[in-house]
């Protein structure tokens, strides 16, 4: 019978620890980024048992992308290989954009949104009151909104991933021929392949972190709402009009893997302080 008992406990602490990792995945976040943080798990409601990104497939997957891209260096035939199926990444591009900024339109509205209801409610005092920071407080509050947008970040970046390095392989092979810019195009294409894919995220960051200092400074949902749309169109134009330009390659460096990935982040963060300092006021 002990033995019996003894087997059942195995069993039931097998299945326990089982189930706690499939509802872990983000125990490696921070804590405030957690679906179990309370602020993160009280904006998320019913939708707490969303996936995170799994960086280390998409990692293994843009290596190997990279690997293929270089091997062009060395056996010129892969360009037969890879440049036909720019044609798939060129079919899905305008459902990529357009699911895109569907996607951000949800973020910005939910997260300006979110803001005005804490202040409307008086709940946000009553976070500012409690033992978290308020840097801890808006950084869970975005991250919560960043999380109820994790499938669609995850479709954005795989639809990116298997998708799009063709087409930027055609667009700096016509740029920046091979014959008159040796290495250019396949160091271009994997810079600017992986800055792709980084700014999805960080843009993502960027368009909470302004919807919530938008939803802290302005009142009425709708028009916190319209708002954040229109710094987040301002901001798209201005950083891909330079785009439509022929420019050298560092200046092509510059433009389209460094300003992309390097400006939402800057961006973000000085959202975050604007929204901090209203906090204090």
């Amino acid at each position: 019978m002990a033995l019996h008992n003894v087997s059942n406990n195995r069993v039931s602490e097998i299945i326990r620890s089982a189930f706690q990792r499939d509802f872990e995945v983000d125990r490696n976040l921070p804590p405030w980024a957690r679906r179990t943080h309370p602020v993160v798990r009280r904006h998320l409601g019913t939708f707490w048992r969303v996936m995170p990104l799994q960086p280390d497939i998409m990692l293994r997957w843009y290596v190997i992308f990279a690997l293929a891209v270089m091997s062009t260096l060395l056996a010129p035939f892969m360009y037969t290989v890879v440049l036909p199926l720019c044609l798939i990444g060129l079919a899905l591009l305008p459902f990529s954009l357009i699911y895109y900024a569907r996607t951000l339109y949800e973020l910005a509205s939910d997260a300006s949104r979110s803001m005005v209801r804490e202040i409307e409610g008086k709940t946000l005092d009553l976070l500012l009151t409690s033992p978290m920071t308020a840097r801890e407080v808006l950084s869970s509050k975005i991250a919560a909104t960043l999380w109820r947008q994790s499938d669609p970040m995850t479709t954005l970046l795989q639809i990116v991933l298997f998708s799009q390095l063709p087409t930027h392989m055609l667009i700096y092979i016509n740029a920046f021929p091979p014959g008159d810019y040796p290495y250019a195009m396949q160091f271009l294409t994997v810079i600017v392949f992986g800055a792709s894919l980084l700014r999805i995220p960080l843009e993502m960051f960027m368009v909470s972190s302004i919807g919530h200092y938008i939803g802290t400074t302005t009142r009425g949902r709708s028009t916190a709402a319209a708002q954040t749309l229109a710094i987040i169109v301002v901001y798209f134009i201005s950083v891909n009009m330079f785009r439509l330009t022929h420019l050298p390659p560092l200046a092509d460096l510059i433009v389209n893997a460094v300003i992309p990935v390097v400006a939402p982040l800057v961006i973000g963060l000085g959202f975050m302080t604007l929204t901090l300092r209203q906090f204090h006021d």
